[in-house]
C-alpha cells in the first residue's frame, strides 16, 4: 500500500505523465502511473483529471486515458497565474470566487476547483471556509504555451 503523499504531488506526477506520454492517440493507463511513480491511486487519478482540464487527456471508460494532442497549451492554473499579475493582485488581495472563474475562462465549477487546488498546493493562495481564497504569494513567473513550462520574466 503506497503511503501519503506530499501536498501537490498530483501536480508534479502530472507534468510527468505530459513530459512522457505517448504521441497523439497514444494510451496512458492509471494502474502503470500508480506502478511507476509509487502514488496512491486517488493521486494518479487527480494527476489525470488535470491533464483532462487542460485538454492533454481524454477518458475512454475501460481502455485508459487517450493523448489528444501534442503540444499542450497552458493549463487553466497557469492562466489563472496570468491572472493575478493581470489584476495586479497582491499578497492579501481576494482572490476572484469560482463563479467569477467560470464565467470567465467558460469552465465548469469542478474544472476550476481543480485548478485552483494546484494553486493552492503551490502555495500561491490560501483558502478559508466561508471567505473565499486569498493571494498567498505572487508568483514571479508567467505562463508559456511550451508544455506546462514556466519562465522568469
Amino acid at each position: 500500500m503506497a503511503e501519503a503523499n506530499p501536498r501537490g504531488t498530483f501536480r508534479r506526477v502530472a507534468e510527468v505523465v505530459r513530459a512522457t506520454a505517448p504521441g497523439k492517440g497514444g494510451l496512458v493507463r492509471e494502474s502503470d502511473i500508480v506502478r511507476e511513480r509509487q502514488v496512491s491511486r486517488t493521486t494518479a487519478r487527480r494527476a489525470l483529471k488535470v491533464l483532462e482540464a487542460d485538454g492533454f487527456l481524454r477518458p475512454e471508460p475501460g481502455v485508459g486515458w487517450r493523448v489528444m494532442g501534442g503540444e499542450a497549451s497552458p493549463s487553466l492554473s497557469e492562466l489563472m497565474t496570468v491572472l493575478i499579475h493581470d489584476e495586479h493582485l497582491a499578497v492579501g488581495d481576494a482572490f476572484p470566487s469560482e463563479s467569477t472563474l467560470c464565467d470567465r475562462f467558460q469552465k465548469s465549477r469542478p474544472t476550476i476547483r481543480r485548478a485552483l487546488a494546484v494553486l493552492e498546493a503551490d502555495g500561491v493562495l490560501l483558502s478559508l471556509p466561508g471567505k473565499g481564497r486569498t493571494v498567498l504569494r505572487v508568483p514571479n513567473t508567467i505562463a508559456t504555451s511550451e508544455a506546462g513550462v514556466d519562465e522568469p520574466h
